[in-house]
């Protein structure tokens, strides 16, 4: 009888023991991808969260966190797989962080067909940023060449109510513009008028952009390069 105590005593000491080993191994690793994340060492940053995935394959937030870390590396099919097997089983807010995670992830990888598919989906899925998302499709039909996609799209956002009042930034060549999705939707009309040499249609609307009177440093490079083309074609 005590034999079979001591001996139910050991096994259920080393239980305890592996037990506390496995939650103070995962506390530990972490730790260490935390502190990785903050020295920007991203490399070493997911080892420790493949680590702990191995330890527990249900850390959903650790997961994510590798998705986001294989999008920083440029590691985008990683962060799509990630993403793709994530999805089905987690929240909403969740949800809509992968998504963002895909959609960037293929627009990187120059998938513009299943980008616009992701930006479509997150439209259906967070309202509030529908015109943000339809924005970024504009964006990526022209990115894809699609210019008769690109232009229906960006009158969609250019007739939007919001367009006028919501803000978004644009990097180009010429810096960086603060500027209303409008103008924004705007321009990007205005140059394809210019690419197609439908010049009495680009000189209206960037006649509208300079009527606002919003500092737009893109919008202005571009009227300028639309104002030489008027200049080199009247000459021929």
């Amino acid at each position: 009888m005590n034999l079979k105590i001591t001996l139910y005593s050991i096994l259920f000491g080393l239980f305890v023991s592996c037990t506390n080993n496995n939650t103070t191994s995962t506390e530990q690793l972490q730790v260490q991808l935390d502190k990785a994340i903050g020295y920007n060492d991203y490399y070493t940053a997911i080892y420790y969260a493949h680590e702990l995935l191995a330890i527990n394959p249900n850390l959903d937030s650790t997961a994510i966190q590798l998705a986001e870390l294989y999008k920083v590396t440029k590691n985008y099919a990683g962060a799509i797989k990630v993403a793709e097997e994530l999805i089905p089983k987690v929240t909403l807010e969740e949800q809509l962080v992968l998504w963002t995670l895909k959609a960037e992830s293929l627009t990187a990888s120059r998938n513009y067909p299943e980008a616009i598919a992701a930006y479509n989906v997150l439209k259906g899925l967070d309202k509030t940023k529908a015109l943000e998302y339809l924005y970024e499709i504009g964006v990526l039909y022209f990115q894809a060449r699609d210019i008769q996609n690109g232009i229906q799209t960006m009158e969609q956002v250019r007739d939007l109510p919001a367009s006028k009042t919501t803000l978004t930034k644009i990097h180009s060549d010429w810096g960086e513009d603060n500027v209303s999705y409008y103008l924004a939707a705007l321009n990007y009309i205005g140059y394809i008028k210019i690419e197609t040499n439908d010049f009495d249609a680009a000189t209206a609307i960037y006649d509208e952009i300079t009527r606002l009177g919003v500092p737009f440093k893109l919008a202005a490079g571009n009227k300028k390069l639309l104002e030489q083309l008027k200049a080199s074609t009247a000459k021929k």
